[in-house]
């Protein structure tokens, strides 16, 4: 074999390629992105209703975590989403919509702008698909299970055309053949589309569980169909609409209706009792296991303020939020050190990323040892932790808050069983 050093001096294109292995074997030679071996269990306290505070450290980070938690199916406390208000857009600080919805508790919760980018129901009502894919959270019903992954809501309608697929609900206008959504929630940031066949539907009745609890269910009448180059008003109804340049198909399950007939529109987020539910990316923990990215571009993979949802093997929801950026205080986390904190230390079976940054925002509705002393955006409660430094620790707006509340939803009724 000749020597490395003689091709070199003779090739100078071997001198690249050597390069390139020297490079990649002092990339296998760097430390593994710094874990958060070193975190550690600081201060707890007792919120009330079955919900504990705890206080997380790291002195080499500096690192401060704050973790709510509570057990579903045996404390008082449940889970809930909250909106910032009753239609589309909204946006408020994390505490205004705690307290709105007179919780124990909160967090913020999904990526957005004027609404959440993934899917959100609450109470039963799917408030909109989402203009993106992610991840979702979800506790059911009853308060005895928690599911956290892809759950992706699927919406159908059936009636005298047939059943057919609802591309999308509240969640943009209608691509080739779709047939999408709108209802009162999505306000004024979602109208039916021009040069479309339209049905706008009148609710005929609340709620109901499809069978086993897969779906929920909801009974309309025809109100009108019409297919113009102007959209179709919802006049509070709701509205399904498909192009007019769709497949002839397509446009039959519109065009074909007509005033009093009855259709039935489900939606289900691909789990079982199932009425609330809340979006994020990516998820961090699955069956236990790191699965949080290593390397990846963009704003979201450097080391910042992190909020997240998880849930560990005895049934413990788990609402965690690390503060960064302030020196002295917490440098935030990568996403990967967020994953191995929610599976090392909280021995989360399954976790997802909210979002982070300035909008990580823990608050809570009683005044404790646990208190930042930055201002909160309501008059009852505070922040727990340093929320929005670069903004002078002004609660930042944002488009939904994961809740904890100190009993049952007074807002969730039990829907009955239906067709």
């Amino acid at each position: 074999m000749r020597p490395i050093a003689g091709l070199l001096h003779r090739r100078p294109w071997a001198i690249a390629i050597a390069m390139a292995i020297l490079s990649i074997g002092w990339l296998l030679a760097l430390p593994p992105m710094p874990s958060s071996a070193a975190m550690r269990l600081d201060k707890t306290w007792t919120l009330g209703s079955g919900v504990t505070l705890t206080r997380w450290y790291d002195p080499t980070g500096p690192i401060h975590a704050f973790v709510l938690k509570f057990k579903p199916d045996a404390a008082p406390a449940t889970f809930d989403v909250g909106m910032p208000a009753e239609q589309l857009p909204g946006e408020a600080p994390t505490s205004r919509i705690g307290a709105s919805h007179r919780a124990l508790a909160a967090v913020n919760g999904d990526f957005g702008h004027d609404r959440p980018y993934h899917a959100a129901a609450i109470d039963g009502v799917l408030w909109q698909t989402g203009p993106m894919h992610g991840e979702a959270f979800s506790v059911t019903a009853a308060e005895r299970a928690v599911h956290v992954g892809k759950g992706r809501p699927r919406v159908t309608a059936g009636g005298p055309t047939g059943t057919f697929r609802i591309a999308r609900w509240n969640s943009g206008s209608p691509r080739g053949s779709e047939i999408v959504g709108y209802s009162p929630r999505g306000g004024s940031l979602e109208d039916p589309p021009g040069n479309a066949c339209s049905v706008r539907m009148k609710q005929q009745d609340r709620a109901y569980w499809t069978s086993g609890k897969e779906a929920i269910g909801r009974t309309y009448s025809v109100d009108a169909v019409r297919c113009s180059a102007d959209p179709l008003p919802e006049q509070d109804m709701t509205v399904l609409s498909v192009r007019e340049s769709a497949s002839r198909r397509q446009l039959r399950k519109i065009k074909g209706l007509r005033a009093g007939q009855t259709i039935r529109v489900r939606w289900s987020m691909g789990w079982p009792n199932v009425l609330d539910a809340i979006g994020g990316r990516p998820m961090l923990v699955e069956n236990g296991r790191n699965v949080a990215p290593t390397s990846c571009t963009g704003p979201l993979c450097g080391k910042h303020p992190r909020t997240g949802l998880g849930v560990d093997a005895r049934g413990n929801v788990l609402l965690v939020v690390v503060d960064g950026r302030i020196d002295n205080w917490s440098i935030g986390m990568y996403l990967n050190q967020f994953g191995g904190f929610f599976a090392d230390e909280l021995n989360a079976t399954f976790a997802m990323n909210l979002d982070g940054g300035g909008s990580a925002t823990m608050w809570a509705a009683k005044n404790g040892p646990w208190c930042s002393p930055k201002p909160t955006g309501v008059t009852n409660g505070c922040v727990v932790n340093y929320a929005n430094v670069g903004e002078n620790f002004k609660e930042r707006p944002v488009e939904n808050a994961a809740l904890i509340l100190p009993g049952p939803d007074r807002g969730e009724q039990p829907p009955p069983s239906g067709p």
